[in-house]
């Protein structure tokens, strides 16, 4: 189980992450190469799990600082707005000279979709810009994190929460099999059942890693939580998936923000799973 936050750091929770202009056309059949198809609708949204996970946890009422990078665009500019309107604390966002980042998204009736990445600035986000954002880490009870920026600044951000009593939330999407997961310890390691078996695969056998608690999702079934105090499951509400884009970074900002105002690891967990079904209901 986690620890309780220390009174000066209750409420408090830094989030390491990349931002993203998410540009989504909802079609009916994927192009083929050379082949045009138009789409039936078509949104901009701000995006990427940094941002997505921080807004969720400003929304349980969380004092969020995001680390991350913009460009010097209107993009960035308007994300930067955008993040402040939401309660997000942006004193250590980065502008760099490269473009904000973008997603471009296919979505096909079925749901399913396809996706192209520029990770733009989010890519210039260096180990030496988390260390001079450390004061927000260190001032917080949590630091969520995930793998969308380059490993050594993850690294980085997890070293100097570990060195100052922050517990860890990291949430390993997309999955790297070469983190170097002996740097680092992980008070709660948040992954959805793919991850899970990818991480297996690539943990040698009889290894064990430096994690605290693991929180498995899998889908509509029951978010399996393991803790070294004992294992126990809580299903998420109506049939919702939190392995669904919006709903996982949902459950992952709420979960980090319920933990950090106090609540138990089973109670952050129910209200993650809530917020995660009334984001896509």
């Amino acid at each position: 189980m986690s620890d309780p936050p220390p009174p000066e750091r209750r409420g408090r929770l830094c989030v390491v992450g990349p931002l993203r202009l998410d540009h989504v056309a909802s079609i009916n059949t994927l192009p083929q190469p050379g082949q045009t198809v138009t789409a039936n609708e078509f949104t901009i949204r701000h995006g990427g799990r940094g941002a997505n996970q921080a807004i969720a946890a400003a929304r349980q009422g969380a004092k969020v600082s995001l680390i991350g990078a913009l460009g010097p665009d209107a993009a960035g500019r308007d994300f930067h707005n955008h993040l402040v309107a939401a309660g997000v604390s942006t004193h250590h966002l980065k502008q760099t000279s490269l473009p904000t980042g973008a997603a471009f998204l296919n979505l096909l009736p079925s749901g399913q979709w396809t996706s192209v990445v520029f990770p733009g600035a989010n890519h210039t986000l260096t180990p030496e810009d988390v260390t001079s954002a450390a004061e927000a880490i260190a001032e917080s009870a949590f630091l969520l994190i995930q793998l969308e920026l380059p490993v050594e600044t993850v690294v980085t951000a997890m070293q100097i929460a570990n060195r100052s009593g922050t517990q860890v939330i990291f949430n390993p999407s997309p999955f790297s099999p070469n983190f170097p997961w002996s740097e680092v310890f992980i008070d709660i390691l948040l992954v959805n059942e793919i991850e899970a078996g990818q991480l297996d695969a690539a943990t040698p056998a009889g290894e064990d890693l430096p994690v605290g608690s693991l929180i498995i999702t899998h889908g509509t079934e029951p978010v399996e939580v393991i803790t070294p105090e004992g294992d126990f499951s809580l299903r998420p509400p109506h049939g919702t998936s939190v392995d669904e884009a919006s709903a996982g970074d949902t459950f992952a900002g709420t979960l980090a923000a319920r933990l950090a105002l106090g609540d138990s690891l089973s109670e952050s967990v129910t209200a993650a799973n809530t917020a995660a079904a009334q984001s896509i209901f």
